[in-house]
């Protein structure tokens, strides 16, 4: 059975500088193409939080997902999201969040 999940835009998100304690934010909208619902889980990464992290979409669907990128500390942080498509398998995104606090 294969799943078919859009995430879209499927880019490299460059979120720019950012200030230690500011924060900067860019929505991607995740789509459920299938005929059934599907649970997903995105994995928690360090400085950056994904709203919703986890949830169910219906057939057909389409939700926007806010990733938020917050520095506790400087540095250049590059990441790749994965997303968890539950009862079925993983899905990974090819979306990468480029990031660098200033």
């Amino acid at each position: 059975v294969g799943v078919d999940v859009t995430v879209s835009p499927n880019i490299v998100h460059n979120l720019g500088s950012c200030e230690v304690g500011s924060a900067s934010s860019t929505t991607l909208l995740l789509t459920n193409n299938n005929t059934s619902p599907l649970q997903f889980n995105f994995s928690k990464i360090a400085h950056f939080t994904i709203a919703p992290a986890s949830g169910r979409i219906g057939p057909g669907e389409e939700i926007p997902i806010e990733i938020t990128f917050c520095p506790s500390q400087f540095g250049s942080f590059s990441k790749k999201i994965q997303l968890d498509i539950l009862g079925i398998g993983n899905f990974i995104t090819d979306t990468n969040d480029d990031a660098e606090p200033r």
